[in-house]
């Protein structure tokens, strides 16, 4: 009898311990489908996902970030995966220290400069949290494991920071970029003294290319924006867009580029901005969103009409 008991709990643990394995495996699965389903609504929203995920998660992993030294090799890997996902996709600070510890588990065992997921064979876990680093605005940290690993970043290109104290803590602060590019000067950019047009793009878009175009080719669009307009790229993965960025921001110093980061502390001011999405145009007067345009279309003439109509909106709300 002792010995039936016996093996009914070693068998009672194994099963326990495969299935916190399996762990990160089923969560990742969960968020990767669930989003797929969720982006078939029309009311799919970012917050919308992230709240179900938290609670899948919640229910997992009871809230608090397993320890990662439990993990075999390949259940570390998974939920560095894991992680990554998550982390990309909420921007939440717990997903993102999480990726750290599985991280620092893959680096003591050697294994942190070979890919993670069995089925993307390009890239390392040194890459993928390099990007994570940059997703979420950590320039620092970004900056640092590009130095631990020069060999496999050093075609990363990593300004430093430049953050006045004075500047720490307030509201809509946003970098610019040095003339050189070897910087990004943290500056709070006030939006409610008057009304601004707030200009969501990249040099990497297409449609932002060609808006930008339109823009140089009509002088009296080109000074209404100068006026009215601040225009901010969100940094996402990569920080390949600096060259292109200093070009633009050195022949347009009044129409210049500045770089939003989804670092947690510089989030306070633009709650009410999607930045998940490219091009986009708030046009905003005492903080309030008085007109909006969401994306480019249908051909150049009609996006400058549709943006000359919400500079008009902006000039009689001044007027009032």
């Amino acid at each position: 009898m002792k010995k039936t008991i016996a093996v009914i709990a070693i068998l009672g643990l194994c099963g326990c311990h495969h299935a916190q394995q399996r762990k990160p495996l089923e969560m990742h699965e969960y968020a990767t489908s669930i989003r797929k389903e969720m982006q078939k609504s029309r009311d799919f929203s970012e917050q919308k996902y992230k709240e179900v995920v938290d609670r899948k998660y919640d229910a997992l992993f009871h809230i608090k970030n397993p320890a990662m030294t439990g993990y075999t090799n390949d259940a570390l890997k998974q939920a560095f995966v894991m992680y990554d996902t998550l982390s990309f996709y909420t921007l939440e600070s717990r997903y993102l220290a999480g990726l750290e510890d599985a991280f620092r588990e893959l680096k003591k065992r050697g294994l942190e400069k070979a890919t993670c997921d069995i089925n993307y064979d390009k890239g390392s876990c040194v890459e993928d949290m390099f990007a994570a680093y940059i997703k979420q605005g950590d320039i620092r940290n970004a900056k640092r494991i590009q130095t631990e690993y020069p060999e496999t970043l050093s075609t990363k290109h990593v300004p430093d920071l430049r953050e006045p104290a004075e500047h720490l803590g307030k509201a809509c602060n946003l970098y610019r970029v040095s003339a050189d590019g070897k910087h990004l000067d943290l500056e709070p950019v006030d939006i409610s003294v008057k009304p601004v047009m707030i200009a969501i793009m990249s040099p990497d878009c297409h449609f932002s290319r060609r808006i930008m175009k339109s823009i140089l080719a009509d002088p009296e669009l080109k000074r209404e924006l100068e006026e009215s307009a601040v225009i901010v790229l969100p940094v996402s993965a990569s920080l390949s867009f600096i060259p292109e960025v200093v070009r633009w921001n050195n022949e347009n110093p009044k129409l210049a580029f500045r770089i939003h980061t989804d670092r947690e502390d510089l989030r306070v001011g633009w709650e009410k901005f999607d930045f998940t999405s490219i091009p986009q145009f708030y046009f905003i007067k005492d903080g309030d969103v008085v007109d909006y345009i969401g994306g480019w279309g249908p051909n150049d003439e009609e996006f400058t009409a549709r943006l000359r109509q919400g500079l008009h909106t902006l000039k009689i709300e001044q007027n009032k």
